[in-house]
Parts: structure tokens; C-alpha cells; sequence
């Protein structure tokens, strides 16, 4: 499922060059979103999310823009790279240099959803005068996190860094101004 890929690609390039140059690609975020809304609006439409084809049947086909060949294969798990590509997630979970920074491609107020490994939350901003509010939310947990909580070294928005490490059980939230 190539427009997932795609528009969480230019979400990224467009960090990358914005943070190396000072220069955003030249392609929104709008843009971007616009081509997997074609596609998964489709799926929606049908009724049947998880049977994302890779060839759709064409104008003169029985079954034109309906899923004609090699669906259920897990297309579908490419749009799951939209959602990092918004909040602009990076993780590292390596002991000892456990951190989560996030470049999110919105201005605040946001709320996006950042998830790892047997985690999962939501990155939030909100304006306090001129200033932002970040707060990181832990809503779900599972293994190792269920019994010890999430501990994190590092966290930041936009390069504005918690101070101290972090740790969250299911449930807590953590926030900082920026």
C-alpha cells in the first residue's frame, strides 16, 4: 500500500530537511494525508478495512475501484507509519538509553498517538500564553510495562526536553512547558 508509505515518507523528509537546512520540503502535511485518504476512504467505504488489495479493478472491470487481486495480504499495517510520521516519533529502547522524542508536524493544540513495543499513549500540546504545555499520557500497557511502568531517560518535543528521566505507569501523564 504504497500512499501510507508515501505520505508518512514526505512527513519525515519534511522534518529532516527542515531540522538539517531550515528549509521544509516542499510538500504539507495536508498533501501528504491527502493520498492515503484516497485509498483507505475506499476501505472505509466497504466496509471491510482489512481487505487492503494491492490492484484495485479498473474502469472496465466488473468490479471498478473495488479490491480485485492479492487482498488480505496486510497491506493494511503500511498506514500504521501515518501516525509516527505525524507525531514525528523516534524511539530507542535500548537499556540505558531508553527516550522518546517526538517532531510533530502540527502546531498546537495536537493530541496524537505514539506507541511502542507494549505501549501505547498520546502526545499533547496545548498553548499556556505564549508558551506550550507538552504532556505525554500512558494509556495502555502490557507485558514487562503492566508490573514495572514505563522508565524513560529522555523525553522531548521539538527539542524541548522533560527535565529528569520519566517513569509512567498505566494511567500517569507527565508534563513540561516548552
Amino acid at each position: 500500500m504504497g500512499s501510507p508509505n508515501w505520505a508518512s515518507l514526505m512527513m519525515r523528509v519534511n522534518q529532516t530537511l527542515k531540522d538539517t537546512t531550515g528549509v521544509p520540503a516542499n510538500v504539507s502535511v495536508e498533501e501528504a494525508l491527502a493520498q492515503p485518504i484516497k485509498s483507505l476512504g475506499a476501505w472505509r467505504d466497504l466496509r471491510d478495512e482489512w481487505n487492503v488489495a494491492g490492484i484495485l479493478g479498473g474502469p472496465h472491470t466488473p468490479g471498478a475501484g473495488m479490491p480485485y487481486i492479492t487482498s488480505h495480504y496486510g497491506y493494511f499495517m503500511s498506514s500504521w507509519r501515518v501516525p509516527l510520521g505525524l507525531s514525528g516519533q523516534l524511539t530507542d529502547l535500548r537499556v540505558g538509553k531508553e527516550s522518546l522524542s517526538f517532531a510533530p508536524q502540527v502546531d498546537a493544540p495536537f493530541s496524537l498517538p505514539w506507541f511502542i513495543p507494549d505501549a501505547a499513549g498520546r502526545i499533547e500540546a496545548t498553548m499556556q500564553g505564549s508558551k506550550v504545555m507538552y504532556t505525554l499520557r500512558l494509556l495502555v500497557t502490557g507485558g514487562a510495562y503492566d508490573a514495572n511502568g514505563l522508565t524513560l531517560g529522555s523525553l522531548s518535543v521539538h527539542g524541548s526536553s522533560h527535565e529528569g528521566s520519566v517513569h509512567l505507569s498505566e494511567g500517569d501523564s507527565v508534563s513540561w512547558t516548552g
